[in-house]
């Protein structure tokens, strides 16, 4: 299984469901922003973030999960507080 790269950036109406969407999708990478997360994993845990967060979601809630090439990932500009504990360059998946 090979491992991408994966901007997921949501903006949930409820309160309620935006925690456990937050819950959900900080399992499977590191927040970048309020509503934004960074992940690396295979396409089959995006399949399983998808379902998980379909059996949430309503109404005029949000979720994008953004795929990136490595080529734009390595792109990727950081400016600001940046979080050093986090290595990037290790998949992972708390479940």
């Amino acid at each position: 299984m090979k491992h991408k790269h994966w901007l997921i950036i949501y903006d949930i109406c409820d309160s309620k469901r935006l925690k456990k969407v937050c819950d959900i999708v900080s399992c499977y990478g590191w927040r970048v922003q309020q509503s934004v997360f960074e992940s690396i994993v295979d396409f089959e845990h995006i399949i399983i973030i998808k379902k998980r967060i379909e059996k949430v979601i309503q109404g005029n809630d949000f979720v994008a999960i953004v795929p990136l090439c490595d080529s734009d990932w390595q792109k990727i500009e950081r400016y600001g507080i940046v979080q050093e504990s986090i290595d990037h360059s290790q998949p992972f998946v708390i479940l």
